[in-house]
């Protein structure tokens, strides 16, 4: 290694371990011989240092000067120390040292190590340093052997810690080699090292828990993507761990009398209640509340509340850098019954009153049903009201079934009634087709002409093509096992629609396709030794 030309001082250090206890009383194992350039004896501090393998630091073990004079010395040096338990020295440089550890020996901008061997000896080690002129060592050790002159060259290390929205009052740890260092915030901590200790690392520590509040890992300033960067050569350094703030945050449902529901956060559905959802302070998030059925009770989103403070009339709300933890509350209005599986349906028998029917809504506050009938499309009529509870059906006192697209078109709605808001579902309108018949003129040729025989087989289906129902009716001249069924153009059965005795007369039955995929469809009718296949075209 090249030394230092520019040094004012020749020094020579010339150090001898002895292990001959016979030469002398006192046995010194290294002796310096320091000088300047006028061959002089003259004075220079050496440090000791010790190697820390976990830190990968230099630390300090003891430090001494040589003398001005060759006379204070055996074998004419000017400083001198042991190294094991011999404390019978005059006036030593430095104390005695530990036995079985590595030495970094340092005089001025250069240093040595002394390495032990293994072997439990001292032995003999002569250095021989010569600023601007070169340096050597000499070793006769079986104990320890010296490697160098080295130049030495301290770096500088900083580490920062920034933790978020918070981050100039939140500090930290980051583990720098295999060390856990504390208290490391934005200001940072620097670390110095001598340029021989390289490589060095340093590592982020994920969701540590610093300032009330977990933080989250994202990155170093500069480096790679995971949590160690790594120091591979000599040089200063600067280096900050960017965590984000974890908040906690709540998000609910209110409605007037159930609870549940869903919300949407991001473009995620969650199941409401949502305990102690993750955001984090360097992120913007969505939450929207969309209008939804709980308990056969249909609900439109009113406004947010933040922590029981009035947030927002918009049902989709965006939160920006959350730095605390949140509670948000959706609430909704009073609620009405909804119409999704009331499935109003009708009787089949053509000639008899129209037969209203539909299925209960599960919500045990619908306490009633309003039956509604449009005759033509014309204004709507109240005809009656049935109690929860009830046999689910209502028969038209002024009107007979008739087959599909034959004679007066009939609508009916069912309205659910919610007791605790007093609210009724929205009308729905399902179409059937009838003749006037009034119960109580008791018209009797209406009656009867109503309930006339067909003549003949026959099945058609309306409307077609249909998307997804169309109704099926079939006339009977004769009584006799009916079965009806669908198939798909492949010959598959799709649905087995009626499969039972039946009396002559005129029947109409509805077929819902809306699970199955746009194309041509058969139905198929056997009764006696009538039989007939039609095709019919579903088109969505």
């Amino acid at each position: 290694m090249k030394l230092n030309n520019r040094m004012l001082f020749l020094i020579t250090i010339f150090a001898t371990l002895i292990l001959n206890s016979n030469i002398l009383a006192h046995i010194w194992e290294v002796g310096f011989k320091v000088k300047n350039v006028r061959d002089s004896a003259t004075t220079k501090t050496i440090t000791i240092y010790t190697f820390n393998s976990a830190s990968r630091e230099l630390i300090y073990y003891d430090s001494g000067q040589t003398t001005n004079s060759f006379l204070s010395y055996p074998q004419g040096c000017n400083g001198a120390f042991d190294i094991g338990t011999d404390t019978n020295i005059d006036n030593p440089t430095i104390p005695p040292l530990s036995a079985g550890l590595n030495f970094y020996l340092k005089i001025g901008e250069y240093f040595y190590i002394f390495v032990y061997s293994g072997s439990g000896a001292y032995g003999d080690v002569t250095i021989l340093y010569k600023d601007g002129g070169g340096s050597s060592a000499i070793n006769d050790n079986s104990g320890y052997y010296v490697e160098g002159p080295y130049t030495w060259s301290d770096h500088f290390i900083t580490l920062k810690n920034e933790f978020g929205q918070d981050a100039a009052t939140v500090s930290g740890d980051i583990i720098f080699n295999s060390i856990t260092i504390s208290n490391i915030g934005l200001s940072g901590t620097q670390l110095k090292r001598e340029s021989l200790t390289f490589p060095h690392s340093a590592s982020g520590i994920d969701n540590q828990y610093q300032g009330n509040y977990y933080r989250k890992w994202r990155q170093w300033n500069i480096g790679p993507a995971g949590l160690t960067v790594s120091f591979n050569s000599p040089d200063n350094y600067e280096r900050t761990a960017i965590y984000a703030k974890q908040v906690n945050v709540n998000i609910e449902n209110v409605f007037a009398q159930n609870y549940g529901g869903s919300i949407v956060v991001g473009t995620q559905y969650h199941s409401s209640p949502i305990s102690n959802m993750y955001f984090y302070d360097d992120r913007e998030y969505t939450i929207y509340a969309p209008p939804q059925t709980v308990n056969g009770i249909d609900y439109l989103f009113d406004h947010w509340k933040e922590d029981n403070l009035f947030y927002s009339s918009q049902s989709l709300i965006t939160i920006n850098n959350p730095g605390a933890h949140k509670s948000f509350s959706a609430y909704y209005n009073l609620g009405k019954p909804t119409n999704d599986g009331e499935n109003i349906s009708f009787g089949t028998t053509v000639g008899y009153p129209v037969k209203v029917k539909w299925e209960e809504n599960p919500n045990t506050n619908v306490t009633s049903y309003q039956i509604w009938r449009m005759v033509n499309n014309g204004s709507p009529t109240l005809l009656g009201t049935v109690a929860r509870g009830s046999i689910l059906e209502f028969e038209d006192p002024e009107y007979l079934l008739n087959v599909w697209k034959v004679g007066t078109k009939l609508s009916y709605d069912v309205r659910a009634y919610y007791s605790v808001a007093g609210t009724y579902s929205d009308p729905i309108w399902a179409d059937v087709y009838g003749q006037w018949y009034s119960m109580v003129e008791n018209n009797e040729a209406e009656l009867d002409k109503a309930k006339e025989i067909p003549t003949e087989f026959s099945v058609s289906n309306y409307p077609n093509p249909f998307n997804p129902t169309t109704t099926i009716t079939y006339q009977l001249p004769e009584d006799g096992f009916v079965t009806l069924k669908v198939y798909d153009i492949l010959g598959k059965e799709i649905s087995d629609l009626v499969n039972e005795e039946k009396s002559a007369g005129y029947y109409n039955i509805s077929f819902n396709a809306g699970n199955l995929t746009s194309g041509i469809y058969l139905y198929s009718i056997k009764c006696n030794n009538y039989q007939e296949v039609k095709k019919m075209l579903l088109m969505k």
